[in-house]
């Protein structure tokens, strides 16, 4: 998800500032940071609320996951038999199962195309690669489900990942909203990574003096 950037923040506090009668209307009057003011503060407010709750479901279930046993922490697994060593090309290792673990899907079949193209094509055949891509999902379904979702971790990775994408739809609104007011100027800076640009927290200073009917 593209985050605000400093062109369309400062656009919106230049548009907010321009001169209109809106604008002149808002540094005027202390509505100018009334929450109820600016249709863009509830937004921002939702799209923090669903963030937050989202994170902090997902720092849960990473808590859960550090208390599984390894095998299952480091995803489904395949294991590799074959005559010319299991891949590692070492005589002590002919003929030994070796597993190897993958976190998603994905990754399995990076890792198969990457090895099938460029390392022992020989033995990654189509059918092979086929075969180990079922052996992960029989895998995944009957030994790593079952234990991610009896302790939790499945419903908290899941719910605090629906969230975060019902805040970025938000986000996404934000980004298509002109704030009416100085408090929604300012709120849509903050939601920004504004602090590690000294021109944007300069500029928030200046707008919270002006709200507040002081001096930068």
């Amino acid at each position: 998800m593209e985050r605000l950037t400093r062109r369309n923040i400062l656009g919106a506090a230049g548009a907010f500032a321009s001169g209109s009668t809106l604008a002149a209307t808002a540094l005027a009057a202390p509505s100018a940071m009334a929450p109820a003011s600016d249709p863009i503060l509830a937004l921002i407010a939702e799209e923090r609320r669903l963030r937050d709750l989202g994170c902090s479901l997902q720092d849960k279930a990473t808590l859960i996951a550090r208390e599984l046993p390894d095998d299952i922490r480091r995803g489904p697994r395949v294991v590799f038999r074959s005559r010319y060593g299991d891949i590692v090309p070492k005589p002590s290792d002919r003929f030994k199962a070796t597993p190897y673990h993958f976190r998603t899907e994905q990754d399995l079949l990076e890792w198969l195309d990457n090895m099938s193209r460029a390392w022992r094509p020989h033995y990654f055949t189509e059918a092979r690669c086929a075969e180990l891509l079922a052996e992960y999902r029989a895998d995944k379904t009957a030994r790593v489900d079952p234990v991610l979702e009896a302790s939790g971790y499945t419903a908290c990775n899941s719910e605090g990942d629906a969230l975060i994408a019902r805040a970025g739809v938000l986000y996404d609104q934000i980004e298509d909203v002109e704030p009416i007011t100085l408090g929604g100027v300012i709120a849509m800076i903050e939601l920004a990574d504004y602090e590690s640009d000294p021109v944007l927290v300069r500029a928030v200073e200046g707008l919270r003096a002006l709200a507040t009917g002081g001096a930068a």
